[in-house]
């Protein structure tokens, strides 16, 4: 038989009752949520590639007639780059700020 902190085990995949826990169906499946993202960011980078790498004449020919300058390809990669370096450096800045001195008493762990 098994215990109540056993019965209570978060790892446990079949409940004590015998049966398995089922998604609520008015909700949606998050696996068809993970998958028409996934396909949207597949998209969406053939898309910015495109963009990025043909010559004009092939995008007219597909159709493309209106699109930003080609140096917002560069352009915009870079600023993400740097604004999520500078984040992290804010970021650990911030925790240095916010913890107490190495010389005062409540940094002694004992």
């Amino acid at each position: 038989m098994q215990s109540d902190a056993a019965a209570r085990s978060p790892r446990q995949t079949v409940r004590v009752g015998g049966r398995r826990p089922t998604a609520d169906p008015s909700r949606g499946s998050s696996e068809a949520y993970g998958f028409v993202g996934s396909i949207a960011a597949v998209a969406a980078a053939a898309a910015y590639l495109a963009w990025a790498y043909l010559p004009e004449p092939w995008l007219r020919f597909l159709g493309v007639t209106y699109y930003t300058a080609r140096h917002w390809a560069l352009a915009v990669p870079s600023l993400l780059l740097v604004a999520a370096a500078q984040g992290m450096v804010l970021y650990m800045a911030s925790n240095f700020l916010l913890a107490p001195a190495p010389t005062c008493l409540a940094t002694i762990s004992g």
